[in-house]
């Protein structure tokens, strides 16, 4: 068997692998803790409220319209409380005391345009959804289980900040592994939370794998071995930056971006 037949081979199975797109399901959740009451603020994609409500899009045009929005809001609005929870007195394995209402006050519709940066994860625009949670007594922690659309989105991700008062803000990271977490004034930054998502990322990423174990394969030395990855990081990082700092917006263009990636990883394996 030749070599080119050998790697041929040997990268097939992770090309099949790398053709499903990055998982691009998204909200994001932003809770301001006083001491009366709590304000909540969730973004949905308008793509991922369309596959669990598609009788909100009257007109089958594959959009939301304010219009429809509006006959809908209350639709929308029991969705996320069914599969957006925020509770405190939280114990020892995330066992949640008390689990606080929401009170619904506003659903509106966020045109792509308006998102920053670039409206980057947010196609065809948000749904934004505003809460208040009135507290009988101040809190001193919060939990929060996010469940949104995991039936037609499994790696669905809700990006979550709790604003403490004095203790500036904490991050949260929930998906279908890790669908609830609790904050406290005192708990750990951001840190732990985009290095688990980095990681979640690296071993998620079949197509960055097919990419450098392709390229791996043609290293004639450690040297080599070195300078391709270190090389594929500082690309990688480079494009990530530009698009997180909205230099660059892809958002629109994201069939023709996986071909491409599929496409070099092909050319890379032969």
């Amino acid at each position: 068997m030749s070599g080119l037949t050998r790697a041929a081979w040997l990268a097939l199975p992770l090309l099949c692998l790398s053709a499903a797109p990055h998982p691009d399901s998204l909200s994001t959740s932003r809770i301001e803790v006083a001491s009366d009451r709590l304000d909540v603020t969730l973004r949905c994609q308008v793509l991922s409220y369309l596959e669990v409500l598609p009788e909100v899009d009257e007109n089958g045009d594959g959009r939301f319209s304010t219009d429809e929005v509006a006959r809908h809001g209350g639709e929308l609005i029991a969705y996320a409380v069914d599969h957006y929870r925020i509770g405190t007195d939280t114990g020892r394995d995330l066992e949640v005391g008390r689990w606080l209402e929401l009170d619904g006050v506003g659903v509106t519709l966020v045109d792509q345009d308006e998102l920053e940066p670039g409206g980057v994860g947010f196609r065809a625009g948000a749904v934004e959804l505003s809460f208040e949670v009135l507290l009988d007594e101040p809190v001193t922690d919060l939990a929060v289980e996010a469940t949104l659309f995991h039936t037609t989105s499994p790696a669905h991700i809700d990006l979550c900040s709790i604003v403490w008062p004095e203790a500036g803000v904490r991050y949260l990271s929930l998906d279908a592994e890790v669908p609830r977490d609790r904050s406290d004034p005192s708990g750990a930054g951001a840190y732990g939370t985009f290095v688990r998502l980095g990681v979640d990322h690296i071993l998620g990423g079949w197509d960055h794998l097919a990419f450098v174990l392709a390229l791996l394969l043609g290293a004639a030395s450690l040297r080599a071995l070195l300078g391709i990855v270190t090389a594929f990081t500082v690309a990688h990082s480079i494009s990530l930056a530009a698009a997180v700092l909205g230099w660059v917006d892809v958002g629109r263009h994201g069939p023709l971006v996986e071909a491409a990636i599929a496409l070099s990883i092909a050319w890379v394996a032969l």
